[in-house]
């Protein structure tokens, strides 16, 4: 942002999850939405100052399970938003359960042989 000389007129949302803290880490105007619902705070937040760069900054729990509805219609919608997508392959802010992102044969706290296709046993 610094580089691209924004800062001044930036708005980041973070949510509920592994990006609770980012207000913290970016040089803008933040706000915070309900687990999930950040594309929906941000096309809120684009459609009011238009003139404004608006951006999420998202987990793979928040944005690929609890949040797709959001992210999938902003998309169809052309929203002129920014979506950054961290993927870290588990829900890490609530002890490394297997997301929709999780690798087939990665382990975690809940599957420590690893993730195995669905229908298989160890397949919540």
């Amino acid at each position: 942002m610094d580089s691209l000389g924004i800062v001044g007129k930036a708005i980041g949302v973070t949510s509920a999850g592994c990006s609770v803290r980012n207000w913290k880490q970016f040089a803008c105007d933040m706000t915070m939405g309900l687990h999930g619902r950040g594309p929906a705070v941000a096309t809120g937040l684009k459609r009011t100052a238009p003139e404004c760069i608006v951006f999420t900054y998202q987990g793979d729990g928040d944005m690929a399970a609890i949040g797709t509805g959001e992210i999938v219609h902003a998309a169809a919608r052309c929203e002129r938003i920014t979506v950054i997508f961290v993927n870290n392959a588990v829900f890490g802010a609530t002890g490394g359960q297997q997301a929709p992102t999780t690798l087939l044969g990665q382990k975690n706290d809940q599957l420590p042989a690893g993730a195995r296709p669905a229908g298989q046993a160890g397949i919540p």
